[in-house]
């Protein structure tokens, strides 16, 4: 108690970085068996956090327990079960995903699906929408590129997912002050992290991505990105 009290009295720009030492000294990841069970394996807890969510598809659904575990004590992090699909099911659900909360930092990926589903025309127009509705729940925004399509993916071409992340840019820089987690840049740098001909990740990987959205959410968190600025990570642990 005496020590959360000390933090809490630390400048804003350190009191993120006080909770994660109090929590273990560094972003780590979580075992199979806490992945399995993300919803069940933290607790809720009592301090009034910041409120986080995160959308995306089955990428984010498989490394955000690792998000979780990374920002306890930092942020109470939320995800809608299952995968969020292409924008043609965001502009469909994204009213229900966002419900009444009060949200601080809603981090979101569209890309990977609309690959067979949408134009880049359409693509534009459907992210177009989607930035400008959540906009309006003056949350800070982190938009995460698509991860890379390797070579001899079944049902795609390699390097698919690259004009989308163009495209996604361009929105994000018309719309202003929305951050860039660019997991497609993070993710090609390293990819021991890939499995072969297979859009998902190693379990080392899956940390890995986790680690990195969560330095993205605590520098959001911390206003120390203007929204032009890309998220940098975390070193491995």
């Amino acid at each position: 108690m005496v020590l959360m009290e000390a933090l809490l009295k630390l400048p804003n720009g350190l009191l993120w970085v006080g909770a994660l030492l109090l929590v273990g000294g560094s972003f780590g990841g979580c075992t199979e068996k806490e992945q399995a069970a993300h919803e069940e394996a933290i607790p809720k807890v009592s301090l009034s956090l910041p409120q986080v969510l995160i959308l995306g598809d089955s990428i984010s659904e498989d490394y955000y327990p690792h998000v979780r575990s990374n920002l306890v004590n930092v942020a109470e992090t939320h995800r809608p079960k299952g995968n969020q699909g292409a924008t043609w099911d965001a502009l469909s659900d994204l009213s229900e995903w966002l419900g009444s909360h009060k949200w601080e930092v809603i981090h979101f990926n569209f890309g990977l699906h609309d690959i067979h589903r949408s134009t880049l025309e359409e693509y534009e127009a459907n992210l177009t929408q989607i930035v400008e509705q959540l906009k309006k729940t003056n949350a800070k925004l982190i938009f995460a590129t698509s991860t890379p399509v390797p070579e001899g993916t079944p049902r795609f071409v390699k390097g698919s997912a690259e004009p989308y992340n163009e495209v996604a840019r361009r929105v994000m820089e018309r719309a202003e002050g929305i951050m860039i987690d660019d997991l497609h840049s993070f993710a090609r740098a390293q990819p021991e992290y890939q499995r072969k001909k297979d859009l998902h990740f190693t379990d080392q990987g899956y940390a890995a991505l986790g680690r990195q959205v969560a330095t993205s959410i605590v520098r959001a968190l911390d206003g120390s990105s203007d929204g032009k600025a890309e998220a940098s990570s975390l070193s491995s642990p």
